[in-house]
């Protein structure tokens, strides 16, 4: 997550509350986004922000 540590330690510091979420496959199936979703309000999210996207070739 090398990646998204800058960002999480911003939103620390600006005293938001942060969980991740981090089973994500390529091509994530519908089984996968309600594990997010539960996720999501396990943690009272009231955001999301993503990294990454696209597919390799």
């Amino acid at each position: 997550l090398a990646l998204a540590d800058p960002t999480i330690a911003s939103l620390k510091e600006a005293g938001h509350s942060v969980a991740v979420f981090d089973k994500v496959e390529a091509d994530p199936s519908c089984e996968t986004l309600m594990d997010a979703v539960v996720s999501g309000r396990e943690a009272d999210a009231t955001g999301v922000v993503g990294f990454g996207g696209g597919s390799s070739p």
